[in-house]
């Protein structure tokens, strides 16, 4: 038995037509791709019907600053005249064709790259008498770390020949030349590498391959820290002691009950609140009636948890909801404390602090 691989690719076969009459009609090879078409013949010429031929080929990508190799296959079934063909094969890639009939005949051929001018006759023998070279060869198994958990993404290869990629639960079937003993590598980022002679074969064990990592494992490391609640309410009770400024805290803004912060600023002395219409509705702005140099209408500094708050473009209400707020300081220029004095100062601060979960808050 033999397959006949005409090497000229613009043509492929359909069920129950001539190679000459029927092109690749909507899948025209493409300029990177070609096409295949065959003919299975056992020794005396005749057609045979129901072999399956499979294509395989190296299929390489980027990813990352990294180049990968992988192995791509394809499959057809001869019609039932003995004819076969495979449309849109990547040109620039030699391809590997294999075929086979009920398990118990194998050919195999090899296609280099380009567009190709001839054709390549393989004699079919019983899979026995065939010699070792001949016969269809892999290697398979799982990748695994230390632990038993599977890695994706090892590259296997076999010496300068076939790689390939593990897959997410850590297996892989790889092709190789022919059967035999193999060098197997087996590579990935973060785990030493692993050499290993293995057996190749029509059907091979499955290799249960662990790799050791190679990154440095760092201890525990523990950080104990207080909610910022605590220290907040340490100096907000001390700055209200002082007696300069209006102070709020969230019981005081538990019996106003707010609607929105500015609310809350209504009721300060030498604030004044201004409502404008922009693009999000409407917005409300806090202003100083006593800023310091004289300014009026000028513009409030915000601190939020000791920080220097810019509100966003839809206005300090929509920033920031009382609900949110476990606490709130109100200064005028002159009695803004050192360590809220920010650039624009000048106008008048609003120091807010926000709420804690209650297992956090101070007691």
């Amino acid at each position: 038995m033999r397959v006949v691989v005409p090497m000229f690719v613009l043509a492929c076969l359909a069920p129950g037509t001539s190679p000459a009459a029927q092109l690749c009609t909507g899948n025209a090879p493409a300029g990177d791709s070609r096409s295949v078409h065959g003919v299975v013949r056992d020794i005396s010429g005749a057609r045979v019907p129901g072999a399956e031929i499979s294509a395989a080929w190296t299929d390489w990508r980027v990813s990352g600053n990294s180049l990968i190799d992988q192995v791509r296959t394809a499959s057809v079934v001869a019609n039932a005249v003995g004819e076969y063909r495979f449309c849109a094969l990547p040109r620039k890639s030699s391809i590997t064709f294999r075929a086979t009939l009920g398990g118990s005949t194998v050919a195999v051929v090899t296609v280099p790259p380009g567009r190709n001018t001839g054709a390549v006759t393989l004699p079919l023998e019983p899979a026995p008498t065939l010699p070792a070279r001949a016969r269809p060869a892999f290697v398979q198994g799982v990748v695994r770390d230390s632990g038993g958990a599977p890695i994706p993404s090892a590259r296997i290869s076999v010496g300068e020949g076939p790689a390939g990629l593990s897959d997410d639960a850590g297996r892989f079937e790889l092709a190789v030349p022919q059967a035999g003993a193999v060098s197997l590598v087996v590579r990935r980022l973060g785990y030493r590498p692993r050499t290993l002679q293995v057996a190749a074969g029509p059907s091979p064990p499955v290799l249960d391959l662990i790799l050791e990592p190679i990154a440095a494992v760092l201890r525990d490391v523990t950080v104990a820290a207080r909610p910022g609640a605590f220290e907040m309410t340490s100096g907000f009770s001390e700055r209200r002691r002082r007696g300069t400024g209006a102070f709020f805290d969230r019981a005081a803004l538990d019996r106003m009950r707010p609607q929105t912060l500015t609310d809350v600023l209504r009721s300060v002395g030498g604030i004044q609140v201004h409502t404008v219409m922009t693009r999000w509705g409407h917005q409300t702005t806090p202003s100083s009636t006593r800023a310091s140099g004289g300014a009026i209408g000028c513009s409030l500094d915000y601190y939020v948890n000791g920080h220097e708050y810019t509100p966003t473009s839809l206005g300090i209400d929509r920033d920031m909801a009382p609900d949110q707020i476990e606490a709130i300081e109100v200064y005028k220029a002159s009695e803004i404390p050192p360590q809220f004095l920010g650039r624009r100062s000048r106008c008048g601060v609003v120091v807010i602090w926000t709420r804690y979960r209650a297992h956090e808050l101070p007691r």
